[in-house]
């Protein structure tokens, strides 16, 4: 059974059980730091300061129409695959959609749109202060992206999907059957949140 917004919800027991085998294996282990930021773009700003392979790119924007699509809010390349990081904190539903629906969008219209990858280039050379910045930006133009989400939480990370709300793992596994047909490489990360410990 599971209780959202005033109702209760009979969930068959194999669904779940399907569900949990569906999504568990995009769930690894962090190597983003622990969260000690009450307010998002602190905690992107500390992370790309203190790790220097990562960009933080919050509050970016790739696109004219519609306006203000953020790429990511952290951005780094491993193994010639550009990561584009959306970093969330708290597990609410309606967060949780905002961020899924971030990713996906950010995602397309860099798949889809040269223009946007164009202005995501130029948004990386404006931060790599040194650093070689067709390292960054080769993977763009060869469309390797990774969407990873980031959530930042009170909850254990061993518990993968479960740490999530069951409407919020349904509309991701939706996403992901989606965007995987499209190509792209996604991976869920559970961040310790130790705000009011």
């Amino acid at each position: 059974y599971h209780f959202c917004d005033g109702s209760w919800y009979r969930i068959d027991t194999t669904f779940a059980e399907r569900l949990k085998a569906d999504l568990d294996a995009m769930f690894v282990e962090t190597d983003l730091p622990k969260n000690d930021a009450n307010v998002e773009g602190v905690y992107n700003q500390r992370v790309a300061a203190e790790h220097s392979e990562y960009l933080c790119l919050d509050k970016t924007n790739i696109a004219h129409r519609p306006k203000n699509v953020e790429p990511c809010d952290l951005y780094r390349v491993v193994d010639g695959v550009a990561e584009l990081v959306h970093v969330k904190i708290g597990v609410h539903s309606s967060k949780l959609s905002h961020l899924f629906n971030q990713g996906s969008v950010s995602f397309e219209l860099l798949l889809q749109e040269q223009e946007s990858r164009s202005m995501l280039k130029q948004i990386i050379r404006g931060k790599v202060h040194g650093r070689n910045a067709q390292i960054y930006c080769e993977p763009i133009d060869e469309k390797r992206f990774k969407i990873v989400y980031a959530i930042i939480t009170k909850k254990a990370p061993e518990l993968k999907s479960k740490a999530l709300p069951l409407f919020s793992r349904i509309s991701l596994r939706g996403l992901t059957s989606r965007l995987k047909k499209m190509g792209a490489e996604i991976e869920v990360k559970l961040i310790q949140d130790n705000v009011d410990l």
